[in-house]
């Protein structure tokens, strides 16, 4: 139901401030700056240095973000 909607946003968000240390952000153009951020940064973490390793993928290639419009 929408009561235990906005509860599991509640814990989602609360998640993120610790995390992050800031709020979610409300602004929707930070919030897809912010995961379009997040998709690249996501290039030099560990586990996917460890998985272009495995599979011979080369480093220096970089990753692709697509951002599309949903229509409700």
């Amino acid at each position: 139901n929408a009561e235990q909607l906005k509860e599991l946003v509640a814990e989602f968000k609360a998640l993120i401030k610790e995390g992050t240390g800031q709020d979610f952000p409300t602004d929707p153009k930070q919030q897809i700056w912010g995961a379009i951020g997040a998709v690249f940064s996501s290039w030099d973490n560990d586990r996917a240095a460890v998985y272009r390793r495995d599979y011979g993928i080369p480093h220096n290639w970089g990753t692709a973000c697509n951002v599309q419009a949903m229509v409700y």
